[in-house]
C-alpha cells in the first residue's frame, strides 16, 4: 500500500468512526404531540328531565361523546319546588322556587353554596332576571333565552352558548339542545346557568 492509498483508507476510518459516534449521540426523534381538534366542550341538555314530575332519576346532562353526566333525581310534583342535578348520586345543582308570593324567584344552590338568584320572567319579559351571589362568578346573557339560542360571556369574552343542534333529517320533535363551553372553564357553573335558565322559562315548545 503506498502512501497516497494509506492516506484515502485512514481517512475513510476516521470518517466512519465519526458518523457512528454521532449515530449513537443523537437523541431519537420526538413527534411533536397532536393539536387538539377543538377548544370546547360539548354538553347535551335534555329540557324534559328539568320540568314536572320524575318518577325515576333521568339524564339531564350528558357530555359528548363522554365525560360530565348529570341527573335529574325524581319528585312527584308538576310543578316542583326543587330541582336537583345529581353527579354520582350526589345533587351539585339545586334549583329551589320560593313559596307563595316568592314563586317566581329561584335561588340556585351549585354544590350546596348560594350561587344564584333568578327570576321567572313576568308578562312581556324575554329572560329571567340574574343576581349573582359573587361578582366573579357572573356571567352575561345575551341573544334569544327563550328559543334556547344564546350566549354566554364572563367580562365580554365568549365562554359558553346554547343552541339547537339536531342530526340532519331528524323530524322528531325536539327533547334537548346543546351546551358547548370552552374547555378552559369549569363547565359545571355554566351548566347550573343554563338549567336554571330552562327552570325559570318554563318547557320549550316544538
Amino acid at each position: 500500500m503506498n502512501g497516497t492509498d494509506y492516506i484515502f483508507v485512514s481517512a475513510a476510518v476516521v470518517l466512519a468512526a465519526l458518523i457512528a459516534a454521532l449515530s449513537v449521540g443523537r437523541a431519537p426523534e420526538t413527534k411533536d404531540a397532536p393539536r387538539e381538534a377543538t377548544r370546547w366542550r360539548r354538553f347535551r341538555i335534555s329540557f324534559g328531565a328539568l320540568h314536572g314530575p320524575l318518577r325515576d332519576a333521568a339524564a339531564a346532562v350528558l357530555e359528548d361523546p363522554s365525560g360530565l353526566k348529570l341527573l335529574a333525581a325524581p319528585r312527584e310534583s308538576l310543578s316542583p319546588r326543587r330541582v336537583s342535578l345529581l353527579k354520582d348520586g350526589s345533587p351539585v345543582i339545586d334549583i329551589v322556587r320560593g313559596r307563595l308570593l316568592f314563586h317566581r324567584r329561584l335561588r340556585v344552590l351549585l354544590q350546596g353554596r348560594e350561587w344564584l338568584a333568578a327570576t321567572v320572567p313576568g308578562p312581556g319579559q324575554k329572560r329571567p332576571g340574574l343576581e349573582f351571589a359573587s361578582p366573579t362568578d357572573a356571567c352575561e346573557v345575551q341573544g334569544n333565552t327563550a328559543a334556547r339560542e344564546y350566549e354566554l360571556r364572563k367580562a365580554g369574552r365568549l365562554v359558553a352558548s346554547v343552541s339547537w343542534q339536531r342530526a340532519p333529517g331528524d323530524d322528531a320533535s325536539r327533547k334537548e339542545y346543546v351546551l358547548e363551553a370552552l374547555k378552559s372553564e369549569d363547565p359545571l357553573p355554566l351548566v347550573a346557568l343554563a338549567a336554571a335558565i330552562e327552570v325559570a322559562l318554563g318547557p320549550a315548545k316544538g
